[in-house]
């Protein structure tokens, strides 16, 4: 099982609500033959992912085991940009103090398709809200 899973669940790969799974994480890591800094189809880390739910006790303990903090998934997202475009501003420090470079923080704009997704739903929430407003 990949070690992604401990920070976010299928169908909500979205979800940044801070978490910290380290019962989870640390018997996935006792298992024989995980590799730690193995990326997804988005090219992105457990690292990433423990940084989108600011999972800093994880973080760390991943870290010991030889997760990346530079690496980048296909936005360009280093783990430290992840968690601070998250608002988990104590998780970004812990990173810093574990060596992250700021000068990697780079955070570029998700692809049009998802921008165009986001937009559709916010729609069509508003719709909701103003139709239940309005007694419909």
């Amino acid at each position: 099982m990949p070690l992604h899973y401990a920070f976010v669940k299928m169908g909500r790969w979205n979800e940044n609500h801070m978490i910290d799974p380290i019962e989870t994480v640390s018997s996935l890591c006792g298992c024989k033959g995980l590799e730690i800094d193995v990326p997804d189809k988005w090219g992105k880390t457990p690292l990433h992912y423990a940084s989108q739910r600011g999972a800093s006790i994880c973080a760390m303990y991943i870290n010991a085991r030889g997760a990346t903090l530079s690496s980048k998934d296909i936005y360009g997202n280093v783990p430290l940009g992840v968690g601070l475009q998250n608002s988990h501003f104590n998780y970004g420090i812990i990173l810093i103090q574990k060596g992250a470079a700021v000068a990697d923080l780079v955070y570029k704009e998700q692809p049009e398709k998802i921008k165009q997704k986001w937009k559709e739903e916010r729609r069509l929430y508003r719709k909701q809200k103003r139709d239940s407003s309005l007694g419909r």
